[in-house]
Order: C-alpha cells, then sequence, then structure tokens
C-alpha cells in the first residue's frame, strides 16, 4: 500500500470522468450527487480507484439502456469518509447471498472477481467497509466505507 493525501471529491470525479468514457455508460448517465461533501484523509489512491470505479461499472451495467447512475462521498457520523454509488434496479435476494462470493457473476464465465475484489480490498487491505442495500423501492446501492481515525488531515 502507497498512503497518499486525498480528498474525497476529487477521487471520485476522476472515477467519473474516467467511467463516462466507458463502453458500458456509453447510453447512459452518471451524476455526482449535489450533497457530495469533500473529505480530506490518507488513503492508497490505486485500490481506493480500483473499488470505487468497480461500483460505477456494476451499477452501470445492471442498468437500463437509458439508465442513471448516481454516486457521492462525504463524511460519516462516525467520524469516516463514506464513498456510494446507486442505479435503480433491484438485486434478487438469491443473488444478494452470492453477490460477494470470489468468481460469482450474473455477466457470464469469466465475470466475478469485481464485488470479491471490493471486499477484499476495502476490507483487508483499506481496513474499511464494503456493503450493499436492495430494494424494489430504492434499487441497489454500493458502499465504501473508510475510518478516518489517524487518517484525516
Amino acid at each position: 500500500l502507497y498512503p497518499v493525501e486525498l480528498h474525497s471529491l476529487e477521487v471520485l470525479r476522476d472515477s467519473v470522468s474516467m467511467y463516462r468514457k466507458h463502453d458500458c455508460a456509453r447510453t447512459k448517465t452518471i451524476q455526482i450527487d449535489d450533497k457530495a461533501a469533500d473529505v480530506g484523509f490518507i488513503c492508497d489512491k490505486t485500490q481506493l480507484s480500483r473499488i470505487i470505479e468497480n461500483m460505477l461499472k456494476n451499477a452501470l451495467e445492471a442498468s437500463s439502456w437509458s439508465g442513471v447512475v448516481h454516486t457521492g462521498c462525504g463524511p460519516t457520523g462516525d467520524g469516516g469518509v463514506c464513498f456510494w454509488v446507486r442505479n435503480a434496479r433491484y438485486i434478487p435476494r438469491n443473488i444478494q447471498l452470492q453477490i460477494f462470493n470470489r468468481s460469482f457473476s450474473t455477466k457470464g464465465v469469466g465475470r466475478g472477481t469485481g464485488t470479491y475484489s471490493m471486499k477484499l480490498l476495502g476490507e483487508r487491505y483499506l481496513k474499511g467497509k464494503v456493503d450493499f442495500t436492495s430494494s424494489h423501492d430504492n434499487g441497489t446501492t454500493f458502499s465504501l466505507t473508510l475510518p478516518l481515525k489517524n487518517n484525516q488531515i
């Protein structure tokens, strides 16, 4: 790991900028939430970016033809920083139960390392928490919460 000084909005904007040009976003929109807030912290930028970009790619691939993916970041109530990505699609319960399993994919053979690697990188290496919620009413939101403790600037 190579921890450096980062700012949450800059990291998020960089990832969004890259994915707006990606094939999976061709007919879709990525919107950064108006309430997204900038938090300064120390983290490995490469690993953090991989997680955010994986969340964006998954949300885009699961979205409808002209779907909108919402994303944001900001401080948590307990002194951390959270990044999140949401789309309108519901994940069925049987898939939810397997979502972080290694090699599990709904997208075909040779896929399935995305959510597994998000969990591995986010929790084992960055000491954060990777989670998701999914409901018919609110769609699916993946999040990465990082503790700031000694990492805030």
